[in-house]
């Protein structure tokens, strides 16, 4: 399939040409080969564990390698960790800088003097 879109000489609205109408593949059969498949059926502890290993500050990487040394047959890659963390991270940050939510978060830490 392919397509040709552009804007309209008085910049209002777009146009959408279909070049290909036909698309270059077949079905895959793979579940890993969607990401609706994979983040869909992740169970939700080892969604829990990927939002766990990040707030001890694991890198993406680290994660996926913990995970595929854990559960060899996990079809989780790179990008699902960082959809996932990215999703937590805007729970977490909603509507504050990381630097505002640092504060709060401090200012409501007991000191050690208590």
């Amino acid at each position: 399939m392919r397509a040709v879109a552009k804007r309209t000489a008085d910049g209002m609205a777009w146009e959408l040409k279909i070049m290909e109408a036909t698309h270059n593949h077949g079905l895959s059969g793979a579940p890993s080969a969607h990401l609706a498949h994979r983040i869909g059926s992740l169970d939700p502890q080892v969604r829990a564990a990927i939002v766990n290993f990040w707030k001890g500050g694991m890198s993406n990487a680290q994660i996926l390698t913990s995970l595929r040394t854990a559960q060899p047959d996990i079809q989780l890659i790179s990008s699902d960790i960082l959809n996932i963390t990215q999703a937590k991270k805007i729970k977490v940050f909603t509507r504050k800088t990381p630097i505002m939510w640092l504060l709060d978060v401090y200012s409501k830490t007991p000191s050690p003097d208590h």
